[in-house]
C-alpha cells in the first residue's frame, strides 16, 4: 500500500460538500489500489448517506463546520465525521428500512446494512459519527 493511510477534509456543509467528499475518496483510492472495489463503493455510499443526514438535520439552520477523516487500516476503512450542527436524537438500534412506498428515511438503514460499524455520539457540543467497513475480503 502506498500513500498516507489517513486523509482529512475540513470545510463547512455548504454547497458542493458531497462532491468534495467523493473527490476525497477518489484520491484516497488512487493511492490504495489494494482496497477491493466493493469496499470502496460501500464506504462511499454509506458515508454519503450519513453526510446527507448531517446536511439535512444538523445543518438545518445553515452551513456548519464539518470534518471527515478517512483512515485505511490493515483490513478495513474507518471514516470519522464531526460536525458542529444540531444534536441528533436517534437510536441506531431502532433504525429499520422503511416500506418501499416511503419517499424518505432509507439513508441510515442503508449505511447500517453496508457497514460493520456505525456509531453516533454527541461530545463537547459536536456530533461524532464513526463508520467502519467490513474486511477487505471478496
Amino acid at each position: 500500500m502506498t500513500g498516507s493511510p489517513t486523509v482529512v477534509l475540513r470545510r463547512d456543509t455548504g454547497p458542493d460538500l458531497l462532491s468534495e467528499v467523493r473527490q476525497t475518496f477518489r484520491s484516497l483510492w488512487e493511492s490504495h489500489s489494494t482496497i477491493p472495489e466493493a469496499v470502496r463503493a460501500e464506504v462511499m455510499l454509506a458515508s454519503g448517506e450519513v453526510i446527507a443526514n448531517i446536511i439535512e438535520h444538523a445543518a438545518v439552520d445553515g452551513p456548519v463546520d464539518f470534518t471527515m477523516e478517512v483512515t485505511v487500516l490493515p483490513d478495513e476503512i474507518e471514516v470519522k465525521l464531526v460536525d458542529s450542527g444540531r444534536e441528533f436524537h436517534l437510536d441506531l438500534d431502532a433504525v429499520t428500512m422503511p416500506t418501499e412506498m416511503a419517499e424518505r428515511g432509507r439513508g441510515l438503514a442503508i449505511a447500517l446494512a453496508l457497514l460493520k460499524t456505525l456509531s453516533y455520539k454527541r461530545i463537547g457540543g459536536l456530533n461524532h459519527w464513526t463508520l467502519r467497513s467490513g474486511p477487505f475480503t471478496e
